[in-house]
């Protein structure tokens, strides 16, 4: 889906959420719930959506606590150690299912839409491919959602990194 249309759902999205008629005379924009409904502090905490931590253990990366398997640096190291020794296979299971998140569950209440849902796994996606290319640029990295029948009964976001360098 192209850019203009993600901006189009999204203030459309805001606007059934938020009302679309604020006595401005001209259509609202994002700008405008930006202002009207934005802080700093809400602003600081999802900034970890969308700049998420990212890093790299036994050549591999990872999601950092942000993912279902979240742990501690000591319990990461050692368990990607230890997959390595065992075999390729079993370091890449490892590095796959920490390295998604599935997005109702980031949220205490998310209280959404699917369709708020879908768009800011759009926007997540977008933001995380841009992540992983300006850390690791050497790199090539597939950014994808995941439908329900992939994580089992909600929608996810998820990367994978391409072992070899980017050509």
């Amino acid at each position: 889906m192209d850019e203009g249309s993600v901006e189009e759902r999204i203030t459309a999205l805001l606007a059934q959420r938020h009302g679309s008629d604020w006595g401005t005379g001209r259509p609202l924009e994002r700008r405008d719930f930006l202002h009207g409904f934005g802080n700093y502090s809400g602003a600081l905490l999802y900034s970890a959506l969308f700049v998420p931590e990212l890093i790299e253990v036994e050549g591999c990366v990872f999601l950092w606590k942000l993912g279902p398997g979240a742990c501690d640096w000591p319990d990461l190291v050692e368990r990607a150690k230890a997959a390595r020794a065992e075999s390729p296979e079993k370091l890449k299971r490892l590095v796959d299912s920490l390295n998604w998140v599935e997005l109702p569950f980031l949220f205490f209440d998310p209280g959404d839409s699917d369709e708020e849902e879908d768009a800011l796994a759009e926007v997540l996606a977008q933001a995380w491919r841009a992540r992983l290319k300006d850390l690791f640029p050497d790199r090539r990295s597939v950014v994808r959602i995941m439908g329900p029948e992939e994580t089992g009964g909600t929608l996810g976001l998820g990367f994978e990194m391409v072992l070899e360098a980017a050509a």
